[in-house]
């Protein structure tokens, strides 16, 4: 059942910090990297959570219950309908999203919808929202993206860009998903790939359950290729 956004941050209250905890000890314990917060509102909505200290690169943390043994696709929102608030900051919203996912607002316009909020789950036409807020704007800012589990410990690590082009292809390829799972019934979303990156935590360490061999030199350099 869908739920409303303030709801949704009801519940997310005190989960961010779990999760910020848990990806900064990460960080440190398997890549060797220590982290600042970004605290500042404006900078983590551009930037992310997270500063490295050693290279000039930010990461983005989100939590939410992953698991790959139930979830073959992970849940990326995309934006957040906020027409009903009607905030001015969000009035350009709708046309932010477009041009980040490279497409004319009204190729957004016209992108399908399966609406989880509503009985049966129709699919519908997106049509043009008023005001929108930007879910994606830090993946832009920084280098990686990172998703954690905070009840198993299960991290998924992406390179920011190549998360944007997994968004931009199941745009196009599967349209968006509304209220979906424990998702706010106003949150838009799509379904990638899981990272090839992959973490989980045992026993006080973090071993790799990824693809290929061993993922920190690959993870580091994911971290020390941005230039600004």
């Amino acid at each position: 059942m869908p739920i409303s956004r303030g709801e949704g941050y009801q519940r997310g209250a005190g989960k961010e910090e779990v999760s910020l905890a848990l990806v900064s000890a990460f960080l440190l314990d398997a890549l060797g990297e220590s982290v600042a917060r970004i605290d500042d509102p404006e900078a983590n909505y551009r930037l992310g959570d997270l500063r490295c200290s050693t290279v000039d690169a930010t990461i983005e943390v989100k939590g939410q219950p992953i698991d790959p043994a139930k979830y073959p696709r992970n849940f990326i929102e995309v934006f957040e309908d906020t027409s009903a608030g009607r905030l001015d900051r969000r009035a350009r919203g709708f046309d932010d999203v477009a041009g980040r996912l490279g497409l004319a607002p009204s190729e957004l316009a016209a992108t399908r919808v399966q609406r989880f909020d509503r009985p049966g789950r129709p699919i519908e036409q997106l049509g043009r929202l008023g005001h929108v807020s930007v879910s994606i704007t830090s993946m832009f800012g920084s280098a990686a993206t990172i998703y954690v589990n905070n009840t198993s410990t299960m991290l998924y690590f992406y390179r920011s860009s190549d998360l944007i082009k997994l968004v931009h292809r199941a745009v196009r390829a599967e349209g968006l998903r509304r209220g979906q799972g424990g998702s706010n019934r106003d949150t838009h979303a799509v379904l990638v790939p899981i990272a090839a990156l992959r973490w989980s935590r045992g026993d006080g360490a973090w071993r790799f359950v990824g693809d290929g061999p061993d993922g920190r030199d690959r993870a580091r350099e994911i971290l020390a290729s941005v230039l600004r």
